[in-house]
């Protein structure tokens, strides 16, 4: 956890603002900046542009102040309420901009277990989650993520969750194969306790 003072939560919590100068953050942590103190920035560093996150935008992207800071919002649906679309920007060695624009993932839906893994429960690659939930005899349908490199991809930006296998139990994301091994661990009763609260 960061500190509510000092560079690295100056970093990660100030936003741009249109206004000049710089103030106090309403969020109680960083700056708002204004375009002047962009254009000093870049000037000052020898840069073009600011590519930021932390911050939501509805449309996935953002830009500001004439293409000098750009807002990237990864996370689709944020917290499972705010509707908004997220982005995935890839640039190549001169720079050139591509966005990836995607929502929330409908798979996660698609039944009250789902887990993403490569491969499927009759030929599993990793055997991790369907071990365990075979070993609570709890139903769930399989996405082979190896059958689509952007649902592979975006499901792990989705989650905030770097590693497949990742299970979602009524479309909200309960773990990995880390999470459950050690639900396991917990004991046979934790595991059914907690997926029966989250049927």
């Amino acid at each position: 956890m960061f500190s509510i003072l000092g560079p690295m939560c100056d970093l990660l919590w100030s936003d741009p603002e249109d206004s000049v100068g710089f103030g106090v953050s309403p969020r109680g942590a960083g700056y708002l900046f204004g375009s002047d103190v962009v254009k000093n920035f870049c000037e000052t560093n020898n840069i073009d542009m600011i590519a930021r996150a932390h911050q939501l935008v509805m449309e996935g992207y953002k830009w500001h102040f004439n293409e000098t800071v750009l807002t990237v919002w990864s996370a689709p649906n944020y917290c499972y309420r705010c509707g908004n679309v997220a982005a995935i920007l890839e640039l190549d060695e001169q720079l050139n901009k591509d966005f990836t624009i995607f929502e929330a993932a409908p798979q996660v839906k698609s039944a009250p277990v789902t887990v993403f893994m490569k491969g499927t429960q009759t030929e599993p690659m990793c055997g991790f989650s369907r071990n365990i939930l075979d070993l609570h005899r709890i139903p769930f349908k399989d996405f082979n993520v190896l059958e689509d490199e952007k649902i592979r991809e975006g499901i792990k930006e989705f989650s905030d969750w770097p590693t497949i296998p990742q299970v979602y139990v009524n479309g909200k994301f309960v773990g990995g194969a880390d999470i459950f091994m050690q639900m396991h661990k917990d004991g046979e009763k934790h595991v059914s306790d907690i997926l029966e609260t989250l049927f």
